[in-house]
């Protein structure tokens, strides 16, 4: 698997850096999992035989790392929807 990413950051508001930016939040196991299946297109029953576990393991991983996910950038999202109410 590829070393995560953690260094850079774009400030840009575009959904697709918004997504790379959460992906940087977290956990380097979500990461690699999320990366490897949407990225590297590397299928479910792949991934299982690299990583050793079941392909049923994998696929809670990845639901329980798109849920995260989505807690991130759903905070993100409030928080710059309140700072756009204070200005």
């Amino acid at each position: 698997m590829l070393k995560m990413n953690t260094g850079r950051r774009y400030k840009t508001n575009t959904g697709k850096y918004k997504m790379y930016n959460a992906m940087l939040e977290l956990k380097k196991e979500d990461y690699d999992i999320l990366y490897e299946l949407y990225f590297e297109h590397t299928s479910v029953h792949q991934l299982s035989r690299n990583l050793g576990i079941t392909c049923k393991a994998i696929r809670y991983r990845k639901q329980k790392a798109l849920n995260h996910l989505k807690s991130i950038i759903t905070k993100e999202a409030g928080k710059e929807k309140t700072k756009k109410l204070l200005e």
